[in-house]
This record gives C-alpha cells, structure tokens and sequence, in this order.
C-alpha cells in the first residue's frame, strides 16, 4: 500500500522528530510505501492521486482553525471523496470549526493524544476518538544518564501568551537554569540529559514527555495549547502544571510532595498500549 504521510514535523524539534520517526517505522514494518507530502502551503492533491491512504500526524495544526488546519482537513476530505483510507492520529483538537466535522466522521482512524481534545471533539462535534499517548513515548531511544553531567534542574523554552510563542528566560531566576535547546537535540540526547537531571522545568508538551519517559519529575508551564493540562486529566493525577509563570519557583521548590503521583503516573504511562499505524 501506499500510504500519504501528512505533516511531517520533523523539524520542529527533537520531539516532534521522534514523533515521525515512529509514524514512519510503523508504516514502513507493515510493508508500506511511504509517500511524502509535497507542499505544506498547498493541498496535495497530486500526494492523493497517488496514495491507497493518507496518514496525517495531527500534531501541531490542528486548532484555531489556521489555514493549515484547514488545507490538511481538505486533503483528507479529497481523499475520501477518492475512496483512499483515511486517519489522524497523534493529535490534540482545540478550537476548530465544525466546517469538516463530516471527515472526521469518515476517518477509519482518529486517535488523539489527552482528554480534554476527546471531550472537544465529542461535545463541540459529535465525534468519538480514540485515546493514545504521544507518540514521541513510543521512540526505542532510552536516557542514558551518564551520557551527561548531572545537574540537579535543567530546562527547556517556555510559552510566553504576551509575545505569543517559545523562549528561553534570558533574565531573572529561571534564566540560571542549565538549558536544553531541543532544536538542536536529537530524541536520544535529550533523553540523555533528562535522565541526568533531577527535576526538569519545562513548557514543551514533548519536554514533559522527554520527562516521564526519562521517569523524572517535572515542572510545567502551559503552552499554546491546553494539551499537557490534558495529559494530566487523563492520568487523574495532581501534578505540578501552570498556566503562571511566577508560580513556577514555588512547584519546584514543593517538588518533594508530587513524588508519589509522579511515580504512578510513570507506571501508568508505561502500561499503555504501543502504537500501531491503522493501515
């Protein structure tokens, strides 16, 4: 068969490359031909011509209706008007219009990574989905601690609403931190230097995941989406989340007390399920 993957977010960063990595291995055991998209500005109709199926990695895109969300809803409403397999997965849902609820109601697979994105779907749509981990948690990479120099608090970029994106604090007591720039980091590194670390600080939704599956606590700043916050719903557990960035001295300051929930959220997460591509 072969199979349209859509949105390739390899170079987002070292999590997103993880992500793809897994898609593409999954695909590539069944026996697929892998076919990539040719434009992220277009509509890949010439991809849909020539596919059996259209794959789409969900991450991303697919909220605040951007008109990325909206070419990718059109591929896949021009694949199925073809009769080509269809199916999203590793996606969190926010915001979106009901203008394509009807593909959604064709996918053969619509898989989404937290809670709070199934319930949107359900409420705001009308359309079932099914619950997965973040696909980045099923990479064969694992940390290596003495891969890196141990360093009690290390962290990432966080979500900042007043310029409305990622960054690294420049200032102030969160800049002392040691950094891990995930753009230049690949999947095995970071694991590495999470693995080294006692508590990473972070307001990536993979930082997080780069955490659990590192077993090693975490504090978390919200990002763009509530998709962490969704996380968290899923596993039912309190765990040091923020949408304020001053409270974030004071969650690390109190990590001790979140040590019990963060083991059985790491226990939790590893009895889920491994991923397997719908084709």
């Amino acid at each position: 068969m072969r199979v349209l993957f859509v949105n390739d977010t390899s170079d987002f960063h070292c999590g997103s490359r993880a992500v793809c990595e897994v898609i593409l291995g999954g695909l590539l055991a069944r026996g697929h031909e892998v076919l990539g998209e040719s434009s992220r500005q277009e509509v890949d109709l010439a991809g849909v011509d020539a596919c059996d199926a259209v794959l789409v990695n969900g991450e991303g895109t697919l909220h605040g209706n951007s008109p990325r969300a909206g070419r990718i809803m059109k591929l896949l409403e021009a694949a199925q008007e073809l009769g080509k397999g269809t199916a999203i997965c590793n996606a969190s849902w926010f915001d979106m219009g009901n203008d394509y609820d009807h593909v959604l109601r064709r996918l053969e697979r619509l898989e989404v990574r937290e809670t709070l994105s199934r319930d949107e779907l359900r409420l705001r749509h009308g359309i079932g989905s099914d619950l997965r981990l973040d696909l980045s948690y099923f990479h064969p990479a694992r940390g290596r601690p003495g891969e890196a120099p141990p360093v009690r608090i290390r962290m990432t970029d966080l979500y900042w609403p007043e310029v409305r994106g990622f960054a690294r604090p420049t200032g102030g007591p969160l800049a002392r931190f040691d950094y891990l720039e995930m753009g230049e980091l690949d999947w095995q590194g970071m694991l590495d230097h999470v693995s080294a670390s006692g508590i990473l600080l972070t307001g990536r939704h993979h930082g997080v995941y780069a955490a659990c599956r590192a077993r090693v606590p975490f504090v978390a700043l919200a990002g763009n989406t509530p998709k962490i916050q969704g996380l968290a719903a899923w596993s039912g557990l309190d765990l040091p989340i923020t949408g304020n960035a001053p409270e974030l001295g004071g969650l690390l300051a109190r990590i001790g007390r979140y040590r019990p929930a963060f083991a059985a959220l790491f226990d939790w997460m590893e009895s889920q399920a491994p991923w397997e591509s719908p084709f």
